[in-house]
Parts: structure tokens; C-alpha cells; sequence
């Protein structure tokens, strides 16, 4: 039996690496699982036009889209199903929220930009 791509963690390996940690909550120990993703973040790293694109997003955005995100995973689950259906469609995908609100603020906050000095 071969282990080649296969990612082996003992019992007695100690919790204090994050890597480790994902790996004991996913449960997952085939390496395969982790090297798409890892493969797709260094191929958009060395994208420079998605990175410009990237960094051209308002830090406000960001920062509205992290606070919406932070509050719907601790909002009471009671609450949305006590909301109509479209709107329980809105909040029960985090994704469709985050970004709802993130093209809300886009098009809201005004825009700055630096003069030269």
C-alpha cells in the first residue's frame, strides 16, 4: 500500500501549528485536497492586473464587508427565519450578503483620492 500524496499526523503531534489544527478539524489527510487551492492562490499571486483590481477596493468596503460578515455568523438563527423569505434567502448565504452589502458601499461612500504634494 502506497502513501505517496498522503499526509500522515500522529496522535502525539502537538497543536500548536495552525496547519495542524485545519488539518484535525477538516479531517481530511489527503494532501490532494490542499494543493488546488494552494496551486490557485500562487498562480492569482502573480497575477499583477488581479491584484490591481484587488487593491482598488475602497478599505472601507473591506472593512463593512468583515463587519457584516462577523455579524451574521453570530446572529441568532431564530431571528432569520423570522424574516420573510427573500430576506432569510439574503442572510442565510453569507456570500450573497457580504456581497450585497460590499456593492451597496462601493457605489455609496464616496471616493478619495490623493493629490500630489
Amino acid at each position: 500500500m502506497s502513501y505517496k500524496g498522503r499526509l500522515i499526523i500522529s496522535v502525539a503531534e502537538p497543536f500548536s501549528l495552525p496547519q495542524t489544527l485545519l488539518f484535525k478539524i477538516q479531517h481530511v489527510l489527503a494532501m490532494d485536497v490542499y494543493m488546488v487551492p494552494f496551486i490557485i492562490v500562487i498562480v492569482v499571486g502573480f497575477s499583477g492586473k488581479l491584484a490591481m483590481l484587488i487593491s482598488s477596493i475602497s478599505s472601507a468596503v473591506i472593512d463593512g464587508a468583515f463587519v457584516v460578515t462577523l455579524g451574521l455568523i453570530l446572529i441568532l438563527q431564530d431571528f432569520i427565519k423570522a424574516l420573510p423569505v427573500f430576506i432569510q434567502y439574503l442572510f442565510s448565504s453569507l456570500s450573497a450578503t457580504v456581497s450585497t452589502v460590499a456593492m451597496v458601499l462601493n457605489k455609496v461612500l464616496p471616493e478619495y483620492t490623493q493629490t500630489e504634494e
